[in-house]
């Protein structure tokens, strides 16, 4: 059976989804979006609440802002091309320096407050902006991650009365002369690079994902039905994650007001949906899990949620019917993609037929999907597992200064690294990754970075790190190590070695394990799949 018109090609083996027609403006991301919220400012349109205090940010105010730190941009000699970032949580102008810059014909890569100095530090290297803006208590990280770079790069902060080494935010959103004749950059070719945000490779390294004005613009269409609602919206993710350039770039396209959180804390988000009346809320899976807890509907007090949208990784089928034993009239729905395949390629419909809770949906609008065996490249029929491969129309623009060939196929279909299959309603399963890579509460983790600090410790012979599955949390790390002769290393002070190097998401959750013997290939190299067999069983015990 096909699903929502989507249909099975028996002959190359090809998901199809619907076909829509949109026609997107060649003049960029900027141009429409100024316009557009222009249209918004005039009918006198909240554009975004602050969760805490409750303080109403008027389209009006919001884009003159927008407005003023585009020309200081300009008069700071920001130029059509030049990368900047922003480094910052959400806050009420966390996205003004987004907008400016795409105003301003910028290309914008943003960063997060949560990575290490080292991380920040290969991104910044990667490439090069002009300027960054950071959040109050950002500042030193960043400064530390851009002084041995060989570049120039200006640290604006959002914070006030933060010294003359820095230059504040504020000077930047005094009022400009001739401002109510601000016109934003034209693009000359919507097929440029506008975006840049990372993405953890199976080497360690991040890498640059370069998406351009129609990528971005097409993300306007996939909730086109919205806009005749004007939901108001709760996001807590910031700038860094494809999710929220999204779903703020549509609340700025459609004029919809959006509940502005800095931190996600699961004690007060109920009190905010309800206290907002917020009628769409996109959150991590973790974040929905942990929400439960406060979680008490009621009649006298009911929650207003219309939809909770989903994404970043798998949600157990258990946590799911709770959800929808609790929110009975919301939809609930999870939802599959990649930052190089665009905002969502797959997600659950609302039909009972069809949301079924194991799967991620059916393939997004204009996708064509295929299944296939990853080592003889034959393409697979339905319910048979192999590596899930995806054409969006409007890829990406590949890795910025890096060679990107091996992202596609030679059909021109993303190769996404994750194992799954489509079943005869063409929902889509996923059932395990061919990259090394895992995620904790969505987030990449790396092993190859793990391995390195664990292999560093002059008592470890050879180590491997691998993510066990874990109910909430997607997975824990656990690493395995053999020693060298007559160690005398604990695998306690071994977790403590890691985790003085790292992150807090990078820590070794599920310990570190010492072998007598580690699974090895005839040519000496560490069988990842049989280690974390092993792994799993041990873990197991622990837990």
């Amino acid at each position: 059976m096909a699903a929502y018109g989507h249909y099975f090609d028996e002959t190359t083996k090809e998901i199809h989804a619907t076909k829509t027609q949109a026609e997107l403006d060649d003049r960029g991301v900027g141009y429409v979006l100024f316009y557009s919220m222009k249209k918004s400012a005039e009918k006198g349109l909240t554009a975004q609440i602050e969760a805490i205090t409750g303080h109403r940010d008027s389209f009006k105010s919001f884009l003159s802002r927008c407005v003023r730190v585009a020309m200081s941009m300009r008069k700071m000699g920001i130029k059509r091309g030049d990368v900047i970032s922003i480094c910052s949580y959400n806050h009420l102008n966390s996205a003004v320096p987004y907008l400016a810059g795409h105003f301003s014909g910028a290309t914008i890569a943003p960063t997060d407050p949560s990575i290490s100095v080292e991380d920040q530090r290969h991104l910044m290297n990667l490439v090069k902006p002009k300027i960054i803006f950071v959040c109050n208590g950002s500042e030193e990280q960043t400064l530390k991650a851009l002084a041995p770079l060989k570049f120039k790069c200006e640290v604006i902060t959002f914070a006030r009365d933060k010294g003359s080494q820095y230059r504040s935010f504020a000077s930047m959103i005094e009022k400009q002369d001739d401002e109510e004749n601000f016109e934003p950059v034209i693009s000359e070719d919507p097929t440029a690079t506008c975006v840049i945000l990372f993405s953890s490779g199976t080497t360690g390294l991040p890498k640059g994902i370069c998406l351009n004005h129609y990528f971005i613009m097409s993300t306007f269409t996939s909730v086109e039905s919205l806009q005749t609602v004007k939901p108001r919206f709760l996001i807590y993710s910031s700038l860094y994650w494809i999710s929220a350039i999204g779903f703020q770039t549509i609340c700025f396209y459609y004029g919809m007001e959006r509940v502005v959180c800095t931190h996600y804390d699961s004690s007060l988000i109920w009190e905010y949906i309800r206290k907002y009346q917020v009628h769409v809320a996109f959150l991590a899976p973790v974040q929905a899990i942990r929400s439960l807890e406060y979680l008490h509907p009621s009649k006298e007090n009911p929650i207003p949620l219309k939809i909770m949208l989903m994404g970043g990784s798998a949600l157990a089928a258990t946590y799911y019917q709770r959800l929808r034993d609790l929110l009975p009239q919301t939809l609930i729905t999870n939802g599959y993609g990649q930052t190089e395949l665009g905002f969502i390629a797959s997600f659950q419909k609302p039909d009972e037929y069809y949301l079924k809770l194991n799967s991620v949906g059916v393939l997004s609008a204009n996708c064509i999907a295929k299944i296939v065996d990853p080592d003889s490249e034959e393409a697979l029929d339905l319910n048979q597992k192999g590596e899930i491969r995806i054409k969006v129309p409007y890829p990406m623009n590949g890795y910025y200064n890096q060679d990107s060939t091996s992202v596609w196929d030679s059909n021109g279909f993303v190769k996404t690294g994750d194992l799954g299959y489509f079943d005869d309603d063409l929902c889509l399963y996923l059932t395990d990754r061919i990259k090394e890579m895992f995620k904790y509460q969505s987030w990449h983790i790396v092993p190859a970075k793990l391995e390195a600090i664990l292999q560093s410790h002059p008592d470890v012979e050879l180590a491997i790190v691998v993510g066990i599955p874990h109910p909430i949390e997607d997975n824990h790390a656990v690493g395995a190590v053999t020693l060298m002769p007559k160690a005398t290393v604990s695998a306690n002070e071994l977790e403590e070695y890691v985790e003085s190097q790292v992150d807090e998401r990078n820590r070794l959750r599920a310990g570190v394990v010492i072998l007598d013997r580690m699974p090895l290939t005839p040519t000496g190299k560490i069988m990842r799949r049989e280690a974390k067999e092993m792994l799993k069983k041990i873990v197991k015990l622990r837990y």
